[in-house]
């Protein structure tokens, strides 16, 4: 779902009419802070994933293949597969 700046700019003004600004100051906060919170989940889930699978040594170093070896530079240049 792509939106344009016009869009956006209306989807603001109509949320700015039904709320008010201190409302909506209160509302994006919530949502920032809920954003934050799932870049986190997501961030953690992610490292345990790469982990446990073998894709990245636990020391976080070297970035390893399936079979445990190490991934050649064009491979790390790459980062992690997906």
């Amino acid at each position: 779902m792509n939106l344009g700046a016009g869009e956006l700019i209306a989807i603001g003004i109509v949320a700015l009419l039904l709320f008010g600004g201190d409302k909506l100051k209160e509302i994006m906060r919530t949502i920032g802070e809920g954003v934050r919170e799932l870049r986190h989940a997501y961030s953690a889930a992610t490292k345990e994933l790469e982990t446990s699978i073998g894709l990245k040594a636990e020391d976080g170093e070297d970035w390893l293949n399936v079979d445990g070896a190490e991934l050649t530079k064009e491979e790390k240049e790459q980062g992690p597969p997906g």
